[in-house]
């Protein structure tokens, strides 16, 4: 019983976090978006999220941080190494459910991210936290895709060519320039959108057809 009562216990104690860590995003969007980006200073988020200074630098190094957000959510390895056994040898096919699975964990609402995206595409100091956030996702992705290299080795097409972890990298980066060309449109559109890997698929055809046409 006190086994349940602790659990319980942290499980509440984790939705509280993450309800408190919404909230200062969600303030320092807002702020951003209404009296711009200069306003938006960690004094004025905290307020507006009602916690206190100590308790957003307890989430959030800066505000720039509060306001772009945590990127796409890192889901559980065994669940991403899962997609991509599912996908067979269509490599890209599985980064890309990959990063779909990734998205759909990401931010709560369209609207919050419909606004963080046009927050970072008008303030180009925003650009070096989004850098720093979709490094950390692409690493995390081909450390994921270089393991599903080592048990499933008959699956690579640069063998003798590049090792295990290069292939890994030029795979996810190829899905990350299609992703990142989507969001790009989805900006410029202002429209809400999700990442699905079909249109992530789709659109890395398309680049294919471009380097085929190239040649």
């Amino acid at each position: 019983m006190h086994g349940m009562q602790g659990q319980a216990g942290i499980g509440l104690r984790e939705r509280k976090k993450a309800e408190t860590r919404l909230a200062i995003e969600r303030a320092a969007v807002e702020i951003a978006c209404d009296r711009g980006y200069e306003a938006a200073t960690a004094e004025a988020i905290a307020a507006r999220a009602n916690v206190s200074l100590r308790t957003f630098f307890n989430y959030f190094p800066s505000k720039d941080v509060a306001i772009v957000g945590q990127g796409l959510a890192l889901i559980d390895d065994l669940q991403a190494g899962r997609i991509l056994e599912q996908s067979g040898a269509d490599l890209l096919k599985g980064i890309a459910r990959v990063a779909e699975a990734c998205a759909a964990e990401a931010d709560p609402t369209s609207e919050l991210m419909r606004r963080r995206r046009r927050l970072i595409h008008e303030n180009p100091p925003l650009l070096h936290a989004r850098v720093v956030l979709d490094a950390r996702f692409d690493n995390w992705l081909a450390t994921i895709v270089t393991e599903y290299f080592r048990v499933h080795p008959s699956r690579r097409r640069l063998m003798g060519r590049a090792t295990g972890e290069e292939e890994a990298r030029l795979a996810v980066a190829a899905v990350s320039s299609a992703v990142h060309y989507l969001v790009q449109q989805a900006i410029e559109r202002d429209i809400d959108t999700d990442i699905a890997a079909e249109d992530i698929e789709e659109t890395i055809d398309l680049m294919a057809e471009i380097h085929r046409k190239g040649s």
